[in-house]
C-alpha cells in the first residue's frame, strides 16, 4: 500500500470533504487517499493550527506543522501540495531532499512561469513525476466531450466567475485539451476592471476567456461551436448538455440548433478518485500521466499574457 502525505489541509487539501454528504465520492486529496484501497493517508502538514485540529479529527493520522517534522515521523511515497501557490516552490525544494516517489500539485502550478519553470525543471532533474490537479482531466464525462470534440472545435467561449487564477487556469487547460495550443493570445481590458483573453491556434481555432464581476452565484459555462452543431459544459463543469436540429417554430424553412436535456451522467463526481488512479498508474506501471509539468507551465504562460 502506498502512503500519502498532504501539505496544506484547507479545502481542496481536506475540506471539501467535511462538506459533503456522507458516503459521497472523494472531494478532497485526503479523502481520496483515504478512499483507495492502494492508498494510505499518513499525515498532513499546515501551518494553522486550527487546520491541523480538523484535519486530525476528520481522518484520524497526525497533522504538523512543518514538512520536516511530518518527514520525521512517516516516509511518504506520494506527496500533495495543496497549498497557496506562492508557497509551493520551496515545498517541491524540501521534498525532493527524501525519496518521494510522486508529487501531486494542486493547479496553479506556481505564481509565475518563471518559479513553475524551476519546479519542472527540479523534479525533471531528481527522477520525480509531477502531477498537475487540473481536475476536469480527469472527469469520464469531461474525457466523453473531449473524444467527442477533438478536432472539431471552431470556437470556445469561457465564461466564470471567480479569477483568471482559479476557475480561469481551468478554462486555459479545457481550451488546450478540447481545442490545441493557443498561439497568440490578446488580453483587452474594460473600465470595469474585467479582462478577456482572446486566444487562436495555429490552425485558426478560437477562443475566449471572460470573468464576469458582480455575479451573485459561482458559475463556470464552456460553450463549443463545432462544425456541425454546439455542446456545452455548465452548472461548474458538472452538466454536459448538447444541441439537436430542429426545425424553427418562426421560420419553417430553417433548422435550428436547440439546447437539449442534459447528459445524465453527472461531472466532476469521481474526479478526485480517478486523479490518484492516474498517479499510481503512472507511478507503477508506468503509464504516461494525463496531466503534467507541462500543462501546468502552459496554463501559466497564456495567463502571463494579461496586463497587470
Amino acid at each position: 500500500m502506498i502512503s500519502g502525505l498532504v501539505v496544506g489541509c484547507g479545502a481542496v487539501g481536506s475540506d471539501y470533504d467535511r462538506r459533503g454528504k456522507p458516503g459521497a465520492a472523494p472531494r478532497s486529496h485526503a479523502g481520496a487517499y483515504t478512499s483507495s484501497s492502494r492508498t494510505k493517508l499518513v499525515g498532513g502538514v499546515d501551518v494553522d493550527p486550527e487546520a491541523r485540529r480538523r484535519f486530525t479529527e476528520r481522518w484520524d493520522v497526525p497533522c504538523h506543522a512543518s514538512i520536516a517534522d511530518a518527514l520525521e515521523e512517516s516516509s511518504p511515497e506520494i506527496v500533495s501540495i495543496c497549498t497557496p501557490s506562492h508557497a509551493r516552490s520551496s515545498v517541491v525544494h524540501e521534498l525532493l531532499q527524501r525519496p518521494v516517489r510522486a508529487i501531486w500539485i494542486e493547479k496553479p502550478l506556481a505564481e509565475t512561469v518563471s518559479t513553475g519553470e524551476a519546479i519542472v525543471s527540479s523534479c525533471d532533474l531528481a527522477g520525480v513525476p509531477l502531477q498537475v490537479n487540473f481536475l476536469r482531466r480527469f472527469d469520464r464525462l469531461h474525457q466523453r466531450v473531449a473524444e467527442l470534440v477533438r478536432g472539431r472545435v471552431l470556437r470556445a467561449d469561457f465564461r466564470f466567475s471567480g479569477t483568471l487564477e482559479n476557475y480561469g487556469s481551468h478554462a486555459i487547460d479545457l481550451f488546450r485539451w478540447f481545442v490545441g495550443e493557443p498561439v497568440h493570445v490578446v488580453a483587452v481590458s474594460s473600465g470595469l476592471g474585467e479582462s478577456t483573453l482572446h486566444v487562436e491556434t495555429i490552425d485558426g481555432r478560437a477562443g475566449t476567456f471572460a470573468r464576469i464581476l458582480g455575479t451573485a452565484a459561482p458559475f463556470f459555462d464552456c460553450d463549443l461551436w463545432l462544425d456541425d452543431t454546439r455542446v456545452v459544459l455548465t452548472a461548474l463543469g458538472e452538466q454536459f448538455v448538447a444541441a439537436r436540429p430542429a426545425s424553427s417554430e418562426l421560420f419553417p424553412d430553417l433548422t435550428r440548433l436547440e439546447l437539449g436535456v442534459p447528459d445524465p451522467e453527472l461531472g466532476l463526481e469521481h474526479a478526485m478518485s480517478s486523479a490518484l488512479d492516474a498517479l499510481l498508474e503512472h507511478v507503477e506501471h508506468g503509464v504516461p500521466l494525463l496531466c503534467s509539468g507541462a500543462d501546468g507551465l502552459a496554463d501559466l504562460r497564456v495567463r502571463a499574457e494579461v496586463p497587470g
